[in-house]
């Protein structure tokens, strides 16, 4: 009568067994499940927040070089601005007023060629004045035209005036600019007037148009790149600018 009661006991006891192993399995699985997704979680994040680190790194890299691509070209034009303005200065306004200015403006030597980057300044498409982009484009095409007329202007005077006056026996301080007109006879006094006058205009037209638009840049720059140096241009007389950080 006693073997029934062992064998139950028995069976009893394997079952608890049987349920703490099982017990125990589970959590076992259930302690590597919960440390993988500790470790794959931990993992993200940690690579997250560094490739945050990067992103904000880059972008801090791209917004500085733009600001400096925007001061390279407040740069630029300041030295458009200070060579025509010069020319204007010496060549021009002593005889702006004169009947025979197109033969007292003497030639220049040629002008230095200066290019703006206007592709390095797309960022200005993302700020308050994005039409400035175009104007800028405008702005220096405006300034190459300007050099192109002084320079073929200098070149009529130095290469078919002044010969020309020459072989006519012109000596400067004994003759006169009527009788250097009479010289040079109608068409090329009217050919070396026209080109004076052109001359005169698109560098007038230029500087202005140059004043302008470098203000603006300066002013869209320190607007946005508030944390950064940023030129700052003034124009305290005609033909005068002055920069500094």
């Amino acid at each position: 009568m006693l073997k029934p009661f062992s064998l139950m006991a028995g069976v009893i006891s394997c079952l608890g067994i049987g349920w703490l192993a099982y017990q125990k399995l589970w959590e076992a699985i259930i302690t590597v499940v919960v440390t993988s997704i500790a470790t794959v979680g931990a993992a993200y994040f940690g690579a997250k927040v560094a490739f945050d680190k990067n992103a904000e790194k880059e972008r801090e890299n791209i917004r500085n070089q733009n600001r400096i691509n925007g001061n390279i070209a407040l740069f630029n034009l300041m030295h458009m601005i200070n060579l025509l303005g010069s020319f204007r200065l010496q060549f021009i306004d002593p005889w702006r007023t004169n009947d025979h200015a197109f033969l007292l403006i003497l030639p220049a030597l040629p002008f230095e060629k200066i290019k703006l980057n206007v592709e390095a300044l797309s960022f200005l498409l993302e700020t308050d004045e994005p039409n400035l982009l175009g104007e800028l484009a405008l702005s220096e095409e405006a300034y190459r035209n300007a050099v192109g007329s002084i320079n073929e202007r200098s070149r009529l005077h130095r290469d078919d005036v002044q010969p020309k006056l020459e072989q006519a026996g012109f000596i400067q301080g004994q003759h006169n600019a009527n009788q250097a007109a009479d010289l040079l006879g109608n068409r090329l006094n009217q050919t070396l007037k026209l080109a004076t006058d052109t001359m005169i205009k698109v560098v007038d037209e230029t500087i202005d148009r140059l004043k302008i638009n470098t203000e603006r840049l300066g002013k869209c720059l320190k607007t946005h790149f508030p944390e950064g140096k940023t030129i700052h241009v003034e124009f305290p007389a005609k033909n005068e600018t002055t920069a500094k950080l």
